[in-house]
């Protein structure tokens, strides 16, 4: 190679540029020709003397078409150079002794510490691999963190868990602080794209390193994070003892931004479980969690309390109040460009829309809201996405795309085992089945709609599926065989979902269950009954939402 052939001090300067990379610039190179005392001839201040030396050796460097000056410097008011081939920078490198090797990475991540703010853009990874190289592993690992940071912010997840997890190798017991934080982002990212068993351990973790410096806040987040992961997971008893748990723990350490975030996902919980009572204990928890948000200004956490708020109300029928706190929240939320935030508030939209009989315009917010999540890499919320989406579709009766995006659905949950989606993707495969004429398909999905969701202990889901199965043994094609039982089956099944929405308040689907049931009854014979459970049910949607659709 080329550069074997350059004389002393050329080979000095440009050992000391390739440790750079294949990119440098003359104020870094300074900075290591100073660690060079035969360079400084006993006179340490005199720049002026290195900067002409440095240059004329520069100079010489591109005259032989070693390296060339980059006019496009990324380092305000620094020349910047590179090599011309990357084989020549490497080649230098390695033939340099380790031990000066590793002074040189010491020297040039100090450098370039210094510059950071001149940089057009972070240079957290460049930093992490100097200060690696140099064997300053406890700073190498904190660049590392903050590099995956920058890389879950852009949502490139697969890069940023590579990087967290690099970062874990390098730190030790003593850095317990920095490791929590790194766990806990970790943890975070896996229930992004759906690894829960990950996120579990690194949730687990945390406890330990919690524990070595006693924080009772790492502490609350550890067994907040173990909540919602099994919350993700359906396992709702479980979830609850967890986050009661992390609950306690920041009321002992006076975490208030803590105890707003366990509020939170109790009440979440609470949601989606649908005991008796239970939206209006989770709208309690919920406005409490708002209120110390709003105390504290956490605007990103401000806005996902008004979508929970606005899930419960229309849970409970009330449109018009659950689509003002979903736009309010989108509005927070495009102000703090936070891409999957948006996405949630887009989809409580869509469901407003979709209950209040405007299907097309509940499509494209529902499809504005699937291009987010695919782009982030959101796995989770993508299949509660593609499951309403294929609501929307149903009503218009475009079945072949609601066929595609529930098996697509169906797929990513099972993978992910989110249990809770996996139930309401059954449920409307069902649906579809029954449209296209396929009883005992909508029966078989329905069922295994009903098992998950008792599985579960979710009583919403419960509910919504004895429903569903309820219609199709009512239809008279399923019901030819013997007709008596299955309208007495139809019925079981009509007045199980109407006790358990009506007990957990669910208005809008307890509504929905009386029309149901009461067209049934009337097409039965049994009219005088069937009409009164119509008229209850017309009162209810009236009252909930008086512009809705026919």
């Amino acid at each position: 190679l080329r550069v074997n052939n350059l004389g002393r001090r050329e080979r000095n300067i440009i050992d000391k540029a390739a440790v750079f990379g294949t990119t440098f610039w003359f104020g870094g190179l300074l900075s290591l020709m100073r660690l060079d005392r035969e360079e400084s001839d006993g006179k340490v201040w005199d720049e002026d003397r290195k900067k002409l030396r440095l240059n004329q050796v520069m100079m010489t460097l591109q005259s032989d078409d070693i390296v060339h000056f980059n006019p496009h410097t990324s380092v305000k008011n620094e020349i910047e150079f590179a090599f011309v081939q990357a084989l020549e920078q490497q080649h230098l490198l390695h033939q340099l002794d380790p031990d000066l090797r590793a002074k040189y990475h010491r020297m040039a991540a100090q450098w370039l510490e210094r510059h950071q703010e001149q940089f057009m853009g972070t240079i957290y990874d460049v930093l992490a691999h100097h200060h690696e190289q140099g064997g300053n592993r406890k700073k190498a690992g904190y660049y590392y963190f903050k590099a995956a940071e920058r890389l879950q912010f852009r949502y490139h997840n697969e890069k940023a868990l590579q990087a967290y997890r690099h970062a874990m190798e390098l730190l030790e017991e003593d850095d317990a602080e920095l490791v929590c934080e790194l766990l806990n982002a970790l943890g975070n990212v896996c229930l992004m794209i759906g690894d829960v068993d990950k996120a579990l351990e690194s949730f687990e973790e945390i406890k330990y390193y919690a524990s070595i410096i006693q924080d009772r806040g790492w502490a609350g987040k550890a067994f907040l994070g173990l909540g919602q992961a099994h919350r993700s997971k359906g396992d709702y008893e479980d979830a609850i003892v967890l986050l009661d748990r992390a609950f306690l723990l920041f009321q002992e350490a006076n975490d208030t931004k803590g105890l707003a975030d366990a509020m939170d996902d109790i009440g979440r919980v609470h949601w989606l479980k649908g005991d008796y009572g239970s939206y209006k204990e989770a709208l309690g928890f919920y406005l409490k969690s708002l209120s110390l948000r709003r105390k504290i200004k956490d605007h990103g956490a401000i806005a996902l309390s008004l979508v929970n708020i606005g899930n419960i109300h229309l849970s409970r029928g009330y449109v018009k109040e659950a689509e003002e706190c979903y736009l309010e929240s989108l509005e927070i939320r495009k102000r703090l460009s936070d891409l999957r935030a948006i996405a949630v508030s887009l989809n409580g939209l869509g469901s407003v829309y979709f209950e209040a009989g405007r299907n097309e315009r509940a499509i494209e917010v529902w499809d504005e809201a699937l291009k987010i999540v695919e782009e982030i890499g959101d796995r989770a919320m993508y299949a509660v996405v593609l499951n309403n989406l294929s609501q929307g579709y149903i009503k218009v009766d475009n079945l072949g795309q609601a066929v595609a995006y529930l098996n697509e659905a169906l797929e990513l949950a099972e993978e992910i085992h989110d249990r809770r989606t996996l139930a309401d993707v059954h449920r409307n495969l069902a649906l579809v089945f029954v449209r296209m004429d396929e009883t005992e398909k909508a029966r078989v999905s329905c069922e295994k709609s009903l098992a998950i969701a008792e599985e579960i202990k979710s009583n919403l889901a419960i509910g919504q599926a004895l429903k569903a199965l309820a219609e199709i043994h009512a239809l008279t094609l399923y019901a030819s065989n013997d007709e008596g039982e299955a309208d007495k089956t139809a019925s079981e099944c009509f007045q199980k979902a109407m006790n358990y929405l009506e007990e957990m308040g669910d208005e809008l689907e307890y509504a929905k269950v009386l029309k149901s049931y009461g067209q049934f009854l009337i097409e039965r014979g049994v009219s005088n009954k069937g009409r009164k459970l119509l008229s209850k049910s017309e009162t209810i949607l009236s009252r909930l939402n008086p512009n809705r659709a026919a």
